[in-house]
């Protein structure tokens, strides 16, 4: 799991009696029933267990006119000739005292899906969604573990994950190249396989000194080991089988 330090300005997390924490627009700390990854804070920028910087020291305000609570973060595949799979990780009390747990993914063999990301705030009745589609160019997901293989992750191929989406897809492009998202995708299984884990990173990635620092090649570097600019929105572990 990639973990990311935040400036106490903008880490606004809030640990419950348990020592776990919720999830907000700021900051979303995911894990499934049998896996929980804390968030770590200090002055310095941390190393994932990965060996990707995921901080670089820089300020991680989003602009965001106000924080927003997400409860819930789903993923739902769809292929033809198979029933939809759907998948999320759920906090239902928000800042209440239960943890939140990801549901498993099972998806059959040798099939394609288009798997789509939904952020809601369920507490609300808000889709968050429509807001990583407002700010299309300065967001990306990150598709990654040791059973993914694709521009983010080189794993054993339980899975392979292509994006399907660009920024132009939710408005006009201003800034920059065209370039990927990720709340529209491709999912390829191959055959029956052992149990793996697909990860979902989203990187928010704001305009620095006035420059994109969101680039073509973010996937393939983070992928090859490399730092990520921006910070961390989410990341989300699911199980997920092949059967």
């Amino acid at each position: 799991m990639h973990n990311t330090c935040f400036p106490n300005k903008v880490a606004f997390v809030i640990y419950l009696q348990d020592g776990s924490t919720i999830m907000n627009w700021k900051t979303i700390v995911a894990c499934t029933a049998l896996t929980f990854a804390p968030l770590g804070c200090d002055s310095e920028a941390e190393e994932d267990d990965h060996g990707h910087d995921t901080d670089h020291g820089h300020d991680t305000d989003h602009d965001h006119e106000e924080t927003e609570l997400i409860t819930t973060v789903v993923l739902t595949f769809t292929a033809d000739g198979t029933d939809t799979v759907t998948a999320a990780f759920s906090d239902p009390d928000g800042d209440g005292g239960a943890s939140g747990t990801a549901e498993p993914i099972v998806l059959a063999p040798d099939t394609v899906y288009t798997m789509s990301v939904e952020l809601l705030n369920e507490l609300e009745d808000e889709d968050i969604t429509a807001e990583i589609e407002e700010e299309a160019e300065e967001h990306q997901f990150l598709f990654y573990g040791p059973s993914v293989t694709g521009p983010a992750s080189m794993g054993d191929g339980l899975v392979t994950h292509a994006y399907a989406d660009l920024e132009s897809d939710y408005g006009e492009n201003a800034v920059g190249d065209d370039l990927v998202v990720g709340l529209t995708n491709t999912i390829t299984t191959g055959a029956v396989g052992t149990e793996g884990e697909l990860n979902v990173m989203l990187r928010h990635l704001p305009l620095l000194n006035d420059a994109p620092q969101k680039d073509a090649g973010l996937a393939e570097s983070f992928a090859q080991g490399g730092d990520l600019p921006g910070d961390t929105d989410v990341d989300v572990r699911f199980d997920l089988s092949v059967e």
